[in-house]
């Protein structure tokens, strides 16, 4: 792994797959699909008062140096681009962690400072059996007796509006997301149900050749609960347990 020289003309470099090969061989090779990433954009570089006028504003950005390309996808394309044909949105919904909610497992800093912005997953059902204080321990996920646990990762989707009464205003709803991926080495980890005991084994889609296992996931929204914004004198309790402060979109859990 190395990087490019991106100071002159823009760089297209690509590397084919074993499969990739294999079908150019037989002449069978054709791209029918491509996704467009920002992997390794500093958006922090775009100087919008450089002296030279606009065609300079992005020049820092243009000339950062890329990796050569490589097929692993568990290291590019973790942030994959989207095209959305109307141009009237102000802002964009996003993930957060949520540590709040009373089955949420919380950040591994509270037990393992080696991973801060991480989970612990125990490997033994030894370890599980003998030590009962880790059931209800922060960042701790059982992997052997996933249903003997009351916690979980959550994550939240909304707007970070920090309570802008100005952005404090429905999602529409083709920005609501309905379907995840989920991936994980299918060498160490399955995605359970944690209704079943010791857990229902998810159906996976398909695993690469590098051994990452993907999960497809459906979620349906309640329209009328989950899309609208916190009230400022919540009494429902809602913020409480949210990450965001504006409109809501839908908890999904990742057990």
């Amino acid at each position: 792994m190395a990087f490019l020289d991106n100071s002159g003309d823009i760089l297209l470099d690509a590397v084919l797959t074993d499969t990739g090969r294999m079908r150019m061989a037989k002449n069978e090779f054709k791209i029918v699909k491509f996704a467009l990433g920002d992997e390794e954009i500093n958006y922090e570089l775009f100087n919008k008062n450089h002296p030279s006028g606009s065609a300079f504003h992005d020049l820092k950005i243009m000339q950062t140096p890329v990796l050569e390309a490589f097929t692993n996808n568990t290291s590019t394309m973790n942030t994959k681009l989207v095209s959305i044909p109307r141009t009237n949105i102000l802002h964009m919904p996003i993930l957060k962690l949520n540590t709040k909610t009373p089955s949420s497992s919380g950040l591994a800093s509270d037990i393992c400072a080696d991973f801060p912005q991480g989970f612990v997953l125990t490997a033994t059902n030894a370890l599980e059996t003998s030590d009962t204080k880790l059931k209800n321990t922060p960042g701790v996920l059982f992997g052997v007796n996933p249903a003997k646990t009351n916690t979980g990762i959550i994550v939240d989707q909304g707007l970070d509006s920090d309570g802008d009464p100005s952005r404090a205003m429905p999602l529409d709803i083709d920005l609501i997301e309905n379907q995840y991926l989920v991936q994980l080495d299918h060498r160490l980890l399955r995605v359970v149900n944690p209704a079943g005991n010791p857990g229902i084994v998810e159906s996976k889609s398909y695993v690469d050749d590098d051994y990452i296992a993907a999960y497809f996931f459906s979620i349906k929204h309640n329209a009328v609960s989950k899309l609208s914004p916190i009230p400022p004198n919540d009494d429902t309790g809602a913020a409480a347990v949210q990450e965001f402060n504006g409109p809501l979109e839908q908890d999904f859990n990742l057990d």
